[in-house]
């Protein structure tokens, strides 16, 4: 095989790798955070790069130095000098030079989009934290807008249920047992926002963490088709809730009440405590 077919079929290989790179690789990288940032452009020193090389390897190769020639050079010594191919190597380091500027690029706008999450999460809690019936819609916004937060940054999605569960639990908190206070028909609007908003995250970015809403009082709540995986709802109310179609997998319902609460089509696979009556 010749050095021409050689360095043909390798340029074909760097070629072949190009396109895997672009297509399959690194569209599924996780382990930079650039990569979200980047957007459609941070290809393009890579191909770059590649396809350079593999132009540089598919030009042809200089005739070999007939036998002849050969010797009658060798018959008359000559100082060789080695010569540099400085526009090959200009195309290397300007490559490189803006593969470099794209990382630089990409970790950048990464600090400053995990400032802007940091900015929007701050104000989504102070917002959910306002007290009173005159700031409802400011605590439905709050409460909406960890929920795209969710969306928008998945790693955050474990300390956002924790903040969700947390404003149920402290809003709508059951009464103690010796109290004359009883639970509310229905929960309040943003009470139930928040249970529909933590009803239909993915349960797949939780990283383990658990829907706690022990203690609360949930009765006429409407958590059709929620998503309650491993939720704790332990001593909670759900007195003629609405539970059609949710996934109660592996849900704690020790001591909770379910009096004329709506089942029907519930996934119950591994569910455990045992309910007490209304």
């Amino acid at each position: 095989m010749t050095a021409q077919v050689v360095r043909r079929w390798a340029a074909a290989g760097l070629a072949g790798l190009a396109v895997v790179t672009l297509v399959v690789v690194l569209p599924g990288q996780s382990w930079w955070p650039g990569w979200s940032v980047v957007g459609a452009w941070w290809w393009l020193p890579v191909i770059a790069v590649l396809a350079g090389t593999a132009i540089r390897l598919a030009q042809p190769v200089p005739p070999p130095v007939p036998p002849s020639l050969t010797a009658a050079t060798q018959s008359t010594p000559t100082v060789q000098s080695k010569q540099w191919n400085w526009s090959a190597i200009t195309s290397v380091i300007t490559a490189g030079t803006a593969l470099g500027a794209l990382i630089f690029t990409g970790l950048s706008l990464s600090t400053t989009e995990q400032g802007q999450i940091t900015d929007r999460y701050s104000k989504a809690v102070e917002q959910i934290g306002t007290q009173g019936p005159d700031h409802l819609e400011t605590r439905l916004g709050g409460i909406y807008a960890l929920e795209r937060l969710s969306k928008d940054s998945p790693r955050d999605q474990p300390t956002i249920i924790e903040v969700l569960s947390a404003f149920v639990r402290s809003n709508a908190a059951r009464p103690a047992a010796n109290s004359n206070v009883s639970c509310p028909a229905h929960p309040g609007l943003d009470v139930q926002a928040a249970l529909t908003v933590l009803g239909r995250r993915n349960f797949a970015k939780d990283q383990d963490t658990r829907i706690d809403l022990a203690s609360s009082c949930l009765s006429g709540a409407n958590l059709s088709d929620a998503d309650l995986f491993w939720a704790n709802l332990s001593d909670a109310t759900l007195a003629d809730a609405n539970l059609t179609g949710a996934n109660l997998t592996g849900v704690d319902f020790a001591r909770v009440h379910l009096s004329r609460a709506n089942l029907t089509g519930a996934n119950l696979t591994g569910v455990h405590g045992s309910c007490q009556p209304e």
